[in-house]
C-alpha cells in the first residue's frame, strides 16, 4: 500500500448520532433528558441497537 493510500484510511469520516441511553420504548419521559443522550458513532449504534442507522451524505457544522 501506499503512503498516500494509507494517510486516506487514517482519516476516515466517522459520523455521530445522538444516542439515549435509557430506551425510549420504556422510558418515554426521558425523550429530552441530557442525562439520558449520549453521542456515538453510527457503526458503533447499529452494533448496539442490531438494527441499522443509515449514514448521510451530508456534513453538519456546528456553529
Amino acid at each position: 500500500m501506499n503512503e498516500y493510500k494509507a494517510k486516506q484510511q487514517k482519516h476516515r469520516k466517522m459520523q455521530l448520532v445522538i444516542h439515549h441511553i435509557k430506551e425510549l420504548e420504556h422510558h418515554s419521559t426521558l425523550v429530552l433528558d441530557i442525562d439520558n443522550l449520549e453521542t456515538i458513532c453510527v457503526d458503533y449504534h447499529n452494533r448496539k441497537q442490531g438494527s441499522t442507522f443509515k449514514k448521510k451524505n451530508y456534513l453538519l457544522t456546528y456553529i
